[in-house]
């Protein structure tokens, strides 16, 4: 089941606003257009009779219509760079859903990780509290024997109840990142998440990485081919446009003599016009040469803007690559470390339990030593976290 937030990227356009967007918005600029007008108006005092030319008293009324059309025959490819325009538009929008996709598994895969981190720091932890429970059996029957002062019990007692504190943040850490994970899903039910925690461990391909097909970089290149479409419909307005005119109208007035009847002047005053035109700029003022240079810095911006997102792609895989070089020398280390560890840890469990050290320098030891047992598990996370990052370059 998808989250809220996959289920908004996957349909941030729907097939049939899609295809809408693509087709129309702009509507059909090889169709012509059509519009009419209708006017009705009156006049009191002295007017014109338009048919005698004679000066009349008494109040008229005088109606109009008319319908025109106009149809684009050339106007600089126009409708061809806005068709193209809306559909890299669209486009854009899809790489903008394929990179809101990318974060969000980049955010779930870091929150999940964390979440695994807060699982194997509380397992350490219990078992750090069973050693201690351990030892604080065999103090007990030590004391009862009298081989060793009660202080070293409670001493020790007193280390118990501290780490049994910290085992108390650590596992409200595990619910934190387990609601961290849930809301980086944006899932509404932490509890609900049933996870699989085993790490992915196989040898990383850096030859499989395809940085080219990532979407930020597609949205670069769609964003220099839109900048380059918009460049052109700014200078198609200095380009010249040739278009097919046509008009047809009548009108009606009262103040015509009364052998004129409504149908007779309707018929008298319809009128009929067509005719071609041709518009050629001349002079701007200089507008076309500053438009241009505005085109061309906007075209040079969205190139190195391509240039930039393809070079911090590089950069972001170099790093997480180099990360996962020093992971593995780090888990090589922190593992002879951890054999040299649990020797100086048992070594100090003995003398402990021959009173030769106190308490405080058991607990050094012992801290020592599961501290690196989380700093393995660490490393081990962490890369297998790099390697799920590195995935979603592919």
């Amino acid at each position: 089941m998808k989250s809220i937030l996959l289920k908004f990227a996957d349909n941030i356009l729907s097939k049939k606003e899609m295809k809408d967007f693509k087709g129309g918005g702009q509507g059909c600029g090889h169709c012509a257009s059509f519009s009419g007008s209708l006017s009705q108006g009156g006049s009191l005092g002295r007017n014109i009779d338009p048919f005698s030319n004679s000066f009349v008293t008494n109040a008229i009324n005088f109606n109009s219509a008319s319908l025109s059309s106009s149809l684009i025959i050339f106007n600089g490819f126009r409708q061809r760079f806005e068709r193209a325009t809306r559909e890299l538009a669209t486009k854009g929008a899809l790489y903008d859903s394929h990179i809101l996709e990318w974060n969000t598994k980049r955010k779930v895969t870091e929150s999940f990780y964390a979440y695994i981190l807060s699982l194997e720091a509380v397992k350490l932890k219990r078992q750090q509290l069973l050693d201690i429970e351990k030892q604080l059996t065999g103090l007990s029957e030590l004391v009862k024997e009298g081989q060793l002062p009660r202080t070293t019990y409670d001493e020790q007692l007193i280390q118990q109840l501290i780490e049994e504190s910290n085992l108390l943040q650590l596992q409200n850490d595990r619910g934190n990142s387990l609601l961290n994970l849930a809301s980086s899903m944006y899932w509404n039910k932490a509890d609900s998440l049933r996870i699989d925690t085993t790490l992915i461990k196989k040898e990383y391909n850096t030859n499989r990485l395809n940085l080219q097909r990532q979407p930020i970089f597609l949205k670069a290149i769609n964003d220099v081919s839109i900048s380059r479409y918009n460049g052109e419909l700014n200078l198609i307005r200095f380009k010249p446009t040739l278009a097919f005119n046509a008009n047809i109208g009548t009108a009606y007035s009262s103040a015509a003599p009364d052998e004129f009847t409504f149908f007779r002047q309707l018929n008298t005053n319809f009128n009929q016009y067509a005719g071609v035109s041709l518009a050629v700029p001349i002079y701007s003022k200089g507008q076309r040469k500053n438009v241009a240079t505005v085109n061309r810095l906007s075209n040079i911006i969205a190139e190195r803007n391509k240039d930039l997102a393809l070079f911090e792609l590089e950069q972001q895989t170099k790093r997480t690559v180099n990360d996962l070089q020093l992971a593995d020398n780090r888990i090589v280390q922190l593992n002879k470390q951890i054999e040299i560890s649990k020797m100086v840890y048992d070594a100090a469990s003995e003398k402990y339990r021959e009173g030769i050290i106190n308490t405080l320098e058991l607990s050094q030891r012992q801290t020592s030593f599961y501290q690196t047992i989380l700093s393995v598990k660490v490393e081990e996370i962490n890369k297998s976290l790099l390697l799920r990052i590195l995935e979603l370059y592919r």
